[in-house]
């Protein structure tokens, strides 16, 4: 299996505030990860955290926040497991 490039997308849910991720994609081929910093910046005087998701990865790729709530900044790992070995006949 080659490379595959795969963006995860982060949906705002509430009003308030707007995220932006650093870098704004990632290729993670299998057996690897990356990572990406998501950023919270306040709208007209928000002031609070931030709960993040990731929905819609492929199988074997999971993912997960250095905080979460995140009140200013939160780093996104994206993990992509390596296929199974093949099994060996005698």
């Amino acid at each position: 299996m080659g490379k595959s490039e795969r963006q995860a997308l982060i949906n705002a849910l509430a009003g308030g505030f707007t995220l932006s991720a650093s870098p704004g994609s990632l290729t993670v081929t299998q057996g690897s990860s990356g990572t990406t910093t998501i950023t919270v910046a306040d709208e007209g005087g928000f002031t609070g955290s931030v709960n993040l998701a990731v929905s819609g990865l492929p199988s074997g790729v999971t993912a997960s926040f250095g905080a979460n709530p995140a009140a200013e900044s939160a780093v996104l790992t994206l993990t992509a497991s390596s296929p199974p070995l093949p099994e060996l006949s005698r």
